[in-house]
């Protein structure tokens, strides 16, 4: 089978890549000089997220959005159009190569957790490849910015938003498992209405997990709430985490 070592960077960085891989990944590195500024250009980047400060939301807000999580009827989540497709390139910019690192992360915990079958491993490369260049998209648009801030119990939140996407790609850290009645829900609060933007299950031992959510627009939040499995058709409970996105 071959492999597209270019695209590997990330999981390479996360330390996500299977032992052969990486011995060959690591083979290709010392004759590829694209793919080796890129992994200095993550692992620069994961140290500048590490290094981020938190921003903690006043009480006032908290309150506010969780009003709005329980009060506004939900409307079907957006899908936008095809943008098309832009090869990857390596960062040129501090918010963008934090916001790469971000992407990294999110589909880089993916590959570590594919199964080693090799027909399986080729099915699963080629859709993280093809979630890989939506994201790249997203994070290379002009206007991409990068949100961190901390989760109440533990953990980081994370999102690259650009709003000509009208998008924002939402990554966890570090955040604590749920008993199997329960799970995470993320929702988008803004001008014109709540969404969810999808559900998420973190099992013990997972570092990340992702989601994109789509309908970003200016005067926008990011809200993520516990709900019982299966999701809620609007907020039950307090937001763990509220990220503004102005």
């Amino acid at each position: 089978m071959r492999i597209d070592f270019h695209s590997l960077t990330g999981a390479y960085v996360l330390n996500s890549l299977p032992a052969f891989e990486r011995e060959r990944f690591e083979v290709h590195l010392k004759r590829c000089p694209m793919c080796a500024h890129e992994v200095a250009e993550l692992r620069e980047a994961a140290a500048r997220i590490g290094a981020a400060a938190s921003m903690t939301p006043p009480p006032e807000l908290k309150d506010r959005v969780m009003a709005e999580v329980a009060q506004t009827r939900q409307r079907p989540p957006e899908v936008s159009a095809d943008r098309g497709r832009r090869s990857w390139l390596p960062a040129a910019s501090a918010v963008v190569a934090a916001a790469s690192m971000v992407v990294a992360i999110g589909l880089g915990i993916q590959l570590g957790q594919v199964n080693q079958d090799l027909n399986d491993q080729t099915q699963a490369r080629e859709q993280l490849a093809l979630q890989y260049e939506r994201f790249a998209n997203l994070v290379t648009a002009g206007d991409a910015e990068l949100v961190v801030t901390s989760i109440e119990g533990g953990g980081t939140a994370s999102a690259v938003v650009a709003k000509s996407h009208n998008s924002a790609l939402f990554v966890t850290h570090d955040l604590a498992p749920l008993p199997e009645h329960l799970t995470y829900q993320l929702w988008v609060l803004g001008p014109d209405g709540t969404h969810s933007a999808g559900l998420l299950s973190p099992a013990a031992g997972t570092a990340s997990e992702a989601l994109l959510a789509e309908g970003v627009s200016d005067d926008t939040q990011l809200a993520l709430t516990v709900e019982p499995a299966g999701g809620s058709p609007s907020g039950t409970t307090s937001p763990v985490v509220i990220l503004p996105l102005q």
